[in-house]
């Protein structure tokens, strides 16, 4: 008679709910914990021949068919070429490996009601959480041959598929999926290799791209001439040397971001964006609303935030980052910034020799008080504006999006970052008025001297005003 406790238990089928995910979303190594931040317990014994008897290759083979590879980065993940899975999550754990294969079975249920073939299509599972028995897997599944994520179920871009938006077409929502289909091939490289076709198409479009840079002033190419060589000769060096997770990890995020600039340009569909500064004139339009006190302002700093104003709508056009011409921009404005602390520098400097306690007048205090507030602009600005603040098309689109005025645009961030010019002419302004002031009549050589000085502080701030006013065209 066989005992009930020797007779095996079935395993129990996990509580599965699925829910769609991105791949951009779904890819979060670069949020994950440190192995400083994960509770290790440590060996302190080295076992005899290690990594001699049963060593392991980059891809190694686990329970259930399982194989886990090292990302280029360093991050692993694991495959089962079986049931074409994919995770991020460690899938040699026993309750991992139910749920997946679970999911699987949802899968290709669904895709059996809805009379559709996924036999060769990929999925990828990540356990979400856990609600009591339910378990909450995230996935999507991969098409290679037409390079798109899909899904069985109706997915909403505004709660799960959050990043995709709004389309307008079947056209439309295929450009913002190719995106994603390169996002999943960077983060999931070792056990793909990127079609030849799509490398030597790669290398066509860098070739265009960097053509367009030199021929056009409105390129929209996210990259320079040279960058594009540069990529040019680095997939160069890939051919004939075998497939890797590395040649693989790199095609992909090429990929990725040209996929993302033509969902941003609209390639292919009616309207596109051709040129940079495509509908500029109509943006400019927008912002020109009546506003008296942004007028004054404009006057006050001698018309310089027109420019600016102009500059800016430009590089903001259509509200489309383009770092390269961001990065001129900016180091074109910080080196401003530098030019006009050192001239407001200056000012001061002259202001205080020229001081006495008989030669002390109205016009030097302004002149030194508004050089010091254009000094403080200049470096406060120049900081703000630094290399790791915005060095980024996030970091620049973020920046110019908080400071955008609803009613008119970006002409009060114009008057803002025209300051540094225009507060250095009014002081200069100031201390030639001051100069002015100090020609009294004063006895004995003191006068001489200071008259000598009234003389030659006139040209050099001169100088400087003009320098600071001819640096406006940043």
């Amino acid at each position: 008679m066989v005992s009930a406790s020797n007779v095996p238990q079935p395993t129990k089928v996990p509580n599965v709910r699925l829910r769609p995910t991105l791949p951009s979303h779904s890819s979060n190594k670069y949020s994950g914990p440190l192995g400083s931040q994960i509770p290790i317990q440590p060996e302190r014994v080295v076992p005899a021949l290690s990594f001699v008897r049963n060593s392991l290759p980059l891809g190694t083979e686990l329970e259930s068919e399982w194989t886990t590879f090292i990302h280029p980065e360093g991050n692993t993940y694991c495959w089962q070429e079986t049931l074409k899975i994919v995770s991020s999550n460690d899938a040699t754990r026993a309750d991992h490996d139910t749920i997946f294969g679970h999911a699987r079975n949802l899968i290709e249920d669904l895709a059996r009601a809805q009379n559709v073939d996924i036999q060769d299509s990929e999925a990828f599972f990540s356990v979400a959480g856990r609600d009591g028995d339910a378990v909450e897997v995230d996935y999507y599944m991969v098409n290679h041959d037409k390079r798109v994520p899909f899904w069985l179920h109706a997915a909403d871009v505004d709660q799960e598929l959050l990043g995709i938006g709004p389309y307008e077409s079947k056209n439309h929502l295929h450009l913002a999926l190719i995106t994603e289909y390169w996002v999943h091939l960077e983060s999931y490289p070792a056990h793909r290799v990127v079609s030849e076709s799509a490398v030597d198409e790669l290398m066509s479009l860098l070739i265009h791209s960097g053509t367009d840079d030199v021929t056009s002033q409105g390129s929209i190419s996210p990259w320079s001439v040279d960058e594009c060589l540069r990529y040019l000769r680095l997939f160069r060096e890939f051919k004939g040397k075998g497939t890797s997770s590395y040649q693989t990890a790199a095609i992909a995020r090429v990929w990725s971001t040209i996929s993302r600039v033509r969902y941003m340009n609209r390639h292919g569909l009616p309207g596109p964006r051709l040129d940079r500064l495509q509908g500029i004139e109509s943006f400019i339009a927008g912002q020109l609303k009546s506003s008296v006190v942004l007028t004054i302002a404009e006057y006050l700093c001698f018309n310089i935030p027109k420019g600016m104003f102009f500059r800016l709508s430009e590089l903001w056009n259509g509200r489309l980052v383009y770092i390269r011409h961001w990065d001129r921009f900016l180091d074109e404005y910080r080196g401003m910034c530098l030019r006009m602390a050192s001239v407001s520098g200056g000012i001061i400097c002259l202001a205080t020799l020229l001081q006495s306690s008989k030669s002390l007048n109205n016009g030097m205090v302004a002149a030194i008080s508004l050089g010091s507030i254009a000094l403080f602009m200049s470096l406060y600005l120049h900081e703000r504006h630094s290399n790791a603040k915005l060095g980024t098309a996030m970091d620049v689109s973020a920046y110019l999006s908080g400071n955008e005025s609803f009613q008119h645009g970006l002409r009060p961030l114009s008057v803002l970052l025209s300051l540094p010019q225009a507060l250095t002419i009014w002081a200069g302004l100031l201390f030639q008025i001051g100069l002015v002031l100090l020609v009294n009549p004063i006895e004995g050589s003191q006068r001489e001297t200071n008259n000598l000085l009234a003389w030659i502080a006139p040209p050099v701030t001169a100088s400087l005003v003009f320098l600071a006013a001819g640096g406006g065209n940043i």
